[in-house]
């Protein structure tokens, strides 16, 4: 699983426990972000004539960690802790549900 860590800074932990608390090993790496290699290389509203590529660049960031769950299914909590002792958490039930609803002005 790759984990992405907006702000991330050398100062900052990263952890990943599963539900009967076994600390996961934890990696950081560099990657290309693949949610936004996947955003700019689909066509753009499904338009057959759409010929330009956007000019904003995926980069190579150092900002993602990797870790590898027991299984598939495996429900993962991740912990990050920045220098200044705030903490953020995030259950990730697996498979991730994918949904565009937060997207997606209703009017």
């Amino acid at each position: 699983m790759l984990i992405n860590v907006w702000n991330w800074d050398p100062t900052w932990t990263v952890t990943v426990t599963t539900p009967s608390g076994q600390e996961l090993s934890v990696t950081q790496v560099g990657a290309y972000d693949p949610l936004h290699v996947a955003a700019l290389t689909m066509k753009r509203l499904n338009k057959a004539n759409l010929t330009s590529v956007p000019s904003f660049l995926t980069e190579y960031f150092v900002h993602f960690f990797k870790v590898k769950a027991p299984d598939a299914t495996s429900t993962l909590t991740i912990t990050v802790k920045d220098g200044f002792g705030n903490t953020w958490t995030e259950t990730m039930t697996r498979p991730k549900a994918f949904s565009i609803k937060e997207y997606i002005s209703s009017k």
